[in-house]
């Protein structure tokens, strides 16, 4: 298992990123606490895995169980009742875990020499994972200042659905997405000075991922295939 932790994380991203509209689209109007199972049951299993995935050493294991373990517990009790403070208190443990697991996620990625299955897994569960943490971010910011964002589109209590990890995490996961690709669709857009300098930040953050991996990626490529030119040279 903690040979596969980074093919497993990218498996639980994924399976987030897609219960979000699956159950918005299966079972939001007639189940809607079902749904909210479905997708509490998908945020479980990336906070697990996060955890999973920096378990290098016992720090990293106590400080990432230190934060997954609150808000596991935490994010039970939000089944069942609504109160912001539980609410954004789990949204803030779960920034801080995804900031810890992204952070050296990128450690490993950056001291690796060769390209592997496993990097470029982990490669892509860093920039999931910075999406994933705006999306906390968004609804952190939705909830402390309700109005932060515009929908374009006609639909009642619309500010209620920039929550992640809930029933309606679908909202802030393709937001988050959309802005760290700089797609900007623009049927949400920030309204307010702190939500448009988290997209504006977000932006930019994404960018310069790519460019520092693509050239981290190329610069491994080409020095492992000049590195086995010269040893098929000294062979002949």
């Amino acid at each position: 298992m903690q040979r596969n932790r980074f093919h497993v994380l990218l498996a639980a991203l994924m399976l987030l990123i897609a219960s979000g509209p699956i159950v918005q689209l299966v079972w939001a109007a007639s189940h809607p606490f079902a749904a909210r199972i479905v997708v509490t049951g998908a945020y479980f299993l990336v906070l697990l895995s996060a955890v999973l995935a920096v378990a290098q050493s016992r720090w990293t294991v106590i400080f990432a169980v230190g934060l997954a373990a609150p808000a596991l517990v935490l994010k039970a009790i939000d089944l069942w009742l609504d109160v912001h403070a539980v609410v954004l208190t789990i949204q803030y443990l779960s920034m801080a875990l995804l900031a810890l697991t992204a952070i050296l996620i990128l450690r490993f990625v950056l001291h690796q020499d060769r390209i592997t299955p496993n990097m470029i897994s982990a490669s892509l569960c860093v920039y999931l994972v910075l999406g994933m943490l705006w999306a906390s971010a968004y609804t952190v910011i939705e909830i402390a200042d309700p109005g932060s964002f515009h929908y374009a589109y006609a639909d009642d209590d619309a500010n209620d659905r920039m929550r992640f990890g809930e029933e309606d995490t679908d909202v802030p996961v393709y937001y988050s997405l959309v802005t760290l690709t700089t797609l900007g669709y623009g049927d949400i857009a920030p309204k307010t000075p702190m939500a448009r300098m988290a997209a504006s930040l977000e932006a930019v953050v994404g960018q310069l991922y790519l460019a520092v991996m693509v050239a981290r990626l190329v610069g491994l490529h080409i020095a492992h295939a000049t590195a086995g030119g010269g040893k098929r040279k000294r062979r002949a």
